[in-house]
């Protein structure tokens, strides 16, 4: 019980049957607290206090106090958790407080339900165990009983499978593959670097749109998947950047598990190898200095055999 008073005086309290509960003395700051033991007060009953100066023998007038029921809050609403979870969630009553334990009923913490009717409460990572049931009580400000417990279950959260990533060119301004339908990709470059994330449409295909020159040619590209509401990655699915119109000799193809043959060596085209032909006569200038030559030299020949002779 509780009041006030002047301080160094003593306030002495009884119920309403006139039995003293006990004696207190004001504090400084003018408050009193007299400790009783719970269930000592019932519901409607009346209390007076009376006051005592040191080394008074006359008490104060009487004053009286009414003592009201002390309602347990409702129970909360505590939510389903998973195991990767690093909080624990559910509604209440605005301004109340939420306790949360584990299945050993040890204390997880207590949380204050906001304004919104919601409250959420802090736990590190692998503190929820899959198959736990935890239970959650709330208590209004200022009272001293816990609602009724309500319940909630810790369940399994299971990466998604990994998802296939397409291999891609240099020259790409996307990156795609295949997953399961409303789960999101995030794509990495070889660095580690976050390119971004796309979510796997009904068809099964995703598309990641990037800025062109973003993938390097012999860069090697990583895919993870995830569930909607899920805090695990799926393991990681890797694709290779090749350089546009170029195969990498002997690359192994991530989505097969074939091996590419190396590029073949070029050939000259045949076109270039065929020479036109052409069935032209040469022109009549040409012909005679020809039939010219060939007279000359045979003109030289018949001189250089009479000479001899």
């Amino acid at each position: 019980m509780t009041g006030t008073g002047t301080p160094g005086n003593s306030v002495t309290v009884y119920d309403a049957s006139g039995k003293k509960l006990g004696t207190a003395t004001v504090k400084e700051d003018g408050t009193w607290s007299l400790p009783v033991e719970q269930g000592t007060l019932k519901a409607g009953e009346k209390l007076t206090a009376t006051q005592k100066a040191p080394g008074s023998n006359r008490d104060s007038e009487p004053a009286t106090g009414v003592v009201s029921e002390d309602k347990a809050a409702d129970k909360p609403v505590i939510n389903n958790a998973k195991d990767s979870d690093t909080s624990v969630t559910g509604t209440g009553t605005p301004g109340n407080s939420v306790t949360v334990y584990d299945a050993s009923g040890k204390k997880l913490g207590t949380a204050t339900v906001k304004e919104d009717g919601k409250w959420d409460l802090p736990v590190e990572q692998g503190t929820l165990k899959a198959g736990e049931k935890l239970t959650a009580t709330q208590k209004a400000p200022g009272s001293n009983r816990d609602s009724e417990p309500a319940t909630g279950v810790v369940s399994e959260d299971k990466a998604a499978d990994k998802p296939v990533i397409n291999n891609a060119k240099d020259s790409d301004t996307s990156v795609t593959g295949t997953g399961t339908p409303g789960n999101s990709v995030t794509v990495y470059d070889a660095s580690g670097k976050k390119l971004g994330t796309a979510t796997v449409k009904e068809d099964g295909k995703w598309d990641l749109p990037v800025e062109q020159g973003t993938l390097k040619a012999g860069d090697k590209l990583t895919a993870t998947q995830k569930a909607p509401g899920s805090n695990r990655d799926s393991e990681p699915a890797t694709g290779v950047v090749t350089k546009d119109n170029q195969t990498l000799p002997g690359k192994e193809n991530t989505q097969n598990g074939t091996k590419t043959p190396a590029a073949s060596q070029d050939k000259i085209p045949d076109s270039v190898l065929n020479l036109p032909q052409t069935s032209e006569k040469p022109s009549n200038s040409i012909y005679l200095g020809f039939m010219l030559l060939v007279g000359a030299l045979g003109s030289l020949l018949f001189r250089v055999k009479k000479n001899k002779k």
